[in-house]
């Protein structure tokens, strides 16, 4: 019987092949109903292995007499000689009968599920996502749940699930599926020409010349995401959910456009619509006063629902921050309000996202934010620099009148611009730390706060300075190549050039960091035999991220490295001008990230507080490394002079 049912599907015969399988499909069905209600543990990890297969010591009456005038368990699930069942043919099909076939196979009782070819390990469900057919791998998915359920033959069976079983390589269907599909660069690199562009071609084209006016004079990254989803520990209200439950799966938040920001969306359709009324009528000018007077419920619904394009999400430990791409007032936070880290105005928390349009932001559009743990930094397109938060350190780049309390900290509660030596300059990047800020321009690097060594200042009185209050251009001569990204934490301030060169302010002194790019190198092995590689560009650094005193590199290959900065305890009369002794203060650098597959490569990476890292990649999955409790922290509760980290 088995043959004919083989022969139907080469022939493309789908009802020749529906009447083989139903002409023992409803008896089976009906003695499945039979066999009351339990549990059986199946094994899909196994080849060929399928919980119906525990089922066959039940003695259920009747169903000699069906497979003897119909078709055995055997012949719907027969083999051929590569270890393919027809449900693994027809998966991987893409006729367009393919999915008539698998849904009589899904649909016939006696279908095997979780039998895996001899040559991959792979079940019918790899081979439907690995080949693009979501079809097909949704009924399998759903006969599976209705087989976990009872519903398909009266017994509940107990398995792992057929979206956890791995093939031979480890890899389980939807490692496939994220393998095949085109993958979606969330943060492009900025000036990259088009694939199809002439790289001669120099001047913009003639319909573009209206768009010169708008551009931005700095250049920013933008993910350029419709929907942003928070989950995990939401102690410090930083989900934005508006309460403090934690959310174990992500949830998506919402957004609310200030009222301002609506109107100008008003006016300018009606600026718009009117334009096209004056083509035909030149006496027709639009009435600018009905936006401004109507009610926002009297805007068109397209106005007010016009689709919010996400531009980055930062976050910290006490407050978190997402841009948009509106125009104007694209800044929105939530968390603590305490000490006016969320610049509103007020020292209110905010457990909903809050826009920030108040003060010297009023009519601006934020290119990138930076979150210290008390303070907030932010740049316009136009590279002008903002703060607002706490001042006790300095690290808002500008002076503040003291308070009346000794114990208190000067504050601003609304962004205000920094001038000084920033005022002719157009920043564009902005790094933060609990005790200093910096900002860069292409050729500078300006540091205030708190001087632990970090600020790159290495002149002779460089340990005298406890606080630098105003911005401070410092290690001009350090740098061979203009400043790609900053990163900062407490004891340290890392930079990347554009070189790919990364150096490291720490100590009072600076260092240049050596990465070991060319993989696995030995004394006693020639050249010929180190590690092959087949990729022609060199391998280089091209990310810095940073928390706790850990420093994390990601490389164009996907490789990622981490280095600790190590607190250092030396007299406050230790000379600073030799910038080579702070070597010892930053660890040399590990590898924690090598791939072995492409689609491993890391593609984001980025460092918490406490030091743990988190990085995505190519594929889509998430990994995280979670710094291991010391001794020390593990018998904390035995002893009384241990104080807990500030994470």
């Amino acid at each position: 019987m088995s043959s004919y049912l083989w022969k139907a599907y080469y022939e493309d015969d789908v009802d020749e092949f529906r009447r083989l399988l139903e002409a023992t499909a409803p008896a089976n069905r009906s003695t499945g109903l039979k066999g009351g209600s339990g549990f059986a543990v199946g094994s899909p990890g196994g080849l060929g292995t399928s919980p119906n297969l525990l089922s066959k010591a039940r003695k259920v009456s009747g169903q000699a007499v069906a497979n003897a005038g119909g078709l055995t368990r055997a012949e719907v699930n027969w083999k051929d000689t590569n270890g393919l069942t027809l449900l693994h043919h027809a998966a991987s099909s893409v006729l367009e009968s393919a999915l008539d076939f698998a849904t009589a196979l899904v649909e016939h009782p006696q279908i095997d599920l979780y039998l895996q070819d001899v040559e991959s390990g792979w079940t019918a469900l790899h081979r439907a996502f690995y080949f693009g057919n979501v079809a097909i791998a949704r009924l399998i998915l759903e006969r599976e749940a209705d087989d976990m359920l009872g519903r398909t033959t009266g017994i509940a069976h107990q398995t792992i699930g057929l979206i956890k079983t791995k093939d031979r390589e480890g890899l389980g269907p939807l490692d496939l599926y994220a393998a095949t599909i085109k993958d979606r660069t969330l943060r492009p690199d900025l000036g990259r020409m088009r694939a199809d562009s002439d790289e001669s071609e120099v001047a913009a084209p003639d319909h573009d010349r209206e768009d010169t006016a708008l551009r931005s004079k700095i250049e920013y990254a933008s993910v350029k995401g419709d929907e942003v989803f928070t989950f995990g520990s939401n102690r410090n209200v930083t989900l934005g959910f508006g309460d403090e439950d934690n959310r174990h799966f992500p949830e998506r938040i919402n957004l609310r456009r200030p009222e301002q920001l609506l109107r100008r969306f008003y006016r300018e359709h009606l600026v718009e619509s009117g334009s096209k009324l004056a083509s035909h009528d030149a006496s027709h000018e639009p009435d600018m006063t009905i936006a401004a007077n109507a009610p926002i419920a009297e805007i068109p619904w397209v106005m007010r629902t016009r689709p919010l394009i996400i531009q980055d999400v930062f976050m910290s430990k006490l407050h978190s921050a997402v841009l948009t791409g509106d125009p104007e007032s694209n800044l929105f936070v939530c968390g603590h309000g305490q000490g006016g880290r969320l610049g509103v105005g007020d020292e209110r928390t905010r457990y909903h996202f809050a826009c920030v349009d108040g003060g010297a932001l009023a009519g601006k559009r934020i290119a990138s934010v930076a979150l210290g743990q008390n303070h907030t930094l932010a740049v316009t397109d136009e590279g002008e620099i903002f703060s607002w938060g706490n001042n006790g350190f300095g690290q808002l780049g500008y002076s503040l009148p003291r308070t009346t309390s000794s114990d208190e900290d000067p504050i601003s509660v609304f962004p205000r611009q920094i001038f000084g030596p920033l005022k002719r300059e157009a920043i564009t990047g902005i790094a933060a730390s609990r005790v200093h800020s910096v900002a860069f321009t292409g050729s500078s690097l300006y540091t205030f706060g708190k001087n632990g060594g970090q600020l790159g200042i290495v002149d002779s009185d460089a340990r005298s300075l406890e606080v630098q209050v105003t911005p401070r251009r410092v290690a001009a001569s350090l740098f061979t190549s203009s400043i790609a990204s900053v990163t900062a934490i407490d004891r340290a301030t890392v930079c990347l050039l554009a070189n790919r060169d990364v150096g490291v302010f720490a100590s009072y002194g600076y260092v240049k960091v050596s990465f070991p790019l060319e993989g696995f190198s030995n004394y006693f092995l020639k050249q010929s035999f180190l590690v092959t590689s087949y990729d022609n560009a060199p391998n280089r650094i091209v990310k810095v991220a940073s928390g706790g005193d850990t420093i994390c590199a990601l490389s164009s290959r996907g490789e990622i490295f981490t280095m600790s900065v190590i607190q250092r305890t030396e007299s406050a009369a230790a000379s600073t001008t030799n910038p080579a002794k702070i070597r010892n203060a930053v660890s040399p650098p590990q590898c924690i990230w090598s791939l072995k597959k492409d689609s491993m490569a890391a593609r984001d990476v980025s460092v918490d507080a406490d030091g743990s890292v988190i990085l995505t990649t190519e594929e889509g999955s998430v990994w995280q490394r979670t710094k291991r409790a010391k001794i020390k922290d593990a018998t904390a509760a035995a002893r009384s002079d241990y104080k807990p980290k500030d994470y």
